[in-house]
Parts: C-alpha cells; sequence; structure tokens
C-alpha cells in the first residue's frame, strides 16, 4: 500500500483524459468526424469516376452481382449437403445391397 501521495500520479477531474488532456470522448468525436470526411471523399470520387467512365462501372457491378450471388448459391449447395449426409449415406447403403 502506498501511503507518501508523492509517489501517487496526479489526479485529473476527468478520469479519461489523457497525457494531452483530451478526453476519450473528445477523441471519439475527432474520429468520427474524420471518418465521416474521408467518406465524403470516397464517394465524391466515385462518383466521379462512375460519371467519366459509365460503361466501365456498369461492367464493375455487374461483376460484383455475379461474385455475390456465385457466393451465395455456393454457400446454399453447401449447406444443403451437410444436411443431407443422413439420406446419402442410406442411399450408397441402399445400392450396395
Amino acid at each position: 500500500m502506498v501511503t507518501d501521495t508523492a509517489e501517487l500520479p496526479p489526479q485529473t477531474n476527468d478520469a479519461t483524459a489523457d497525457k494531452t488532456g483530451e478526453t476519450a470522448s473528445e477523441k471519439a468525436s475527432a474520429f468520427v468526424a474524420s471518418a465521416r470526411e474521408k467518406a465524403g471523399e470516397a464517394f465524391d470520387t466515385t462518383v466521379d469516376t462512375v460519371k467519366k467512365n459509365p460503361v466501365t462501372a456498369a461492367a464493375i457491378a455487374t461483376g460484383a452481382v455475379a461474385a455475390v450471388a456465385g457466393a451465395l448459391f455456393g454457400a446454399t449447395k453447401l449447406r444443403k449437403s451437410e444436411g443431407d449426409t443422413g439420406s446419402t449415406a442410406k442411399k450408397a447403403k441402399t445400392k450396395a445391397s
């Protein structure tokens, strides 16, 4: 147990304040503001690029949709085959008999 107060760190009014005096809430607000600004810039850049190259943008979007659809189709097939393991084993035994 520390009995000498000289060994204790200085106390601040806000328990979440760091060495710079910035609180966690202030840091979070600054992070959110920065993220919003960057997201807005990315959106604006995307819109400008689509306006300049509409055919390329449509091709990219079509490819992305096809990729997602293929992944979903494959996932549903895998899921069905996992659920059918018992019936597949029964069919194999029936054919072998």
